[in-house]
C-alpha cells in the first residue's frame, strides 16, 4: 500500500471525530436553553410574560414584554430612569423596589460594559435602566 492510499484511511475517521465533537458541542449549548427558549440565567418558570404577548429572547435573558422589577435599591436610593441607555441621556425619574414593569426594548451595552433595557413601569414611567436595578417577577 502507498502513503497516498494509506493517508486517506486516515482521515476519514478523524474527519468523523471532528464532526462528532461539533455535534456535541451543539447540543450541549442547546440543552443549556429553557423550554421557553430563554438563555442561560432565566429558566422557565423565572419571569413572566404578559399573556397574549408573542415574547422575543434578548441575549442577556430577559424578553421583550416579559414582566420584571426593580432591585437592589432602597428608598433613600431608588433606581434612577433615564431617556435613553446611558447616564448622559435624560433623567426621567425614580422607581422605588418592587415597581413592576414590562420590557419593551434592549439589550444595548454602553461604553463601561452596563446592559440596559427599555421599560414600561406600571406607574406610567417609562425608560431605560440597566440590569444592576432590574430582576425577574417573584
Amino acid at each position: 500500500m502507498d502513503k497516498e492510499n494509506i493517508s486517506k484511511i486516515r482521515r476519514p475517521p478523524f474527519t468523523i471525530l471532528i464532526v462528532l465533537f461539533l455535534c456535541i458541542l451543539f447540543f450541549q449549548n442547546c440543552g443549556k436553553l429553557g423550554n421557553s427558549g430563554a438563555p442561560l440565567g432565566i429558566l422557565p418558570g423565572q419571569g413572566s410574560t404578559q399573556s397574549g404577548s408573542n415574547p422575543t429572547a434578548t441575549p442577556t435573558g430577559f424578553f421583550v414584554g416579559e414582566l420584571i422589577q426593580i432591585v437592589n435599591v432602597t428608598s433613600q436610593s431608588p433606581a434612577d430612569i433615564w431617556t435613553g441607555p446611558t447616564v448622559q441621556s435624560t433623567f426621567v425619574g425614580h422607581e422605588q423596589l418592587a415597581a413592576l414593569g414590562t420590557i419593551i426594548g434592549g439589550p444595548t451595552t454602553d461604553a463601561f460594559g452596563n446592559t440596559w433595557y427599555d421599560v414600561n413601569f406600571a406607574d406610567g414611567l417609562s425608560g431605560w435602566d440597566t440590569t444592576t436595578y432590574l430582576g425577574p417577577t417573584p
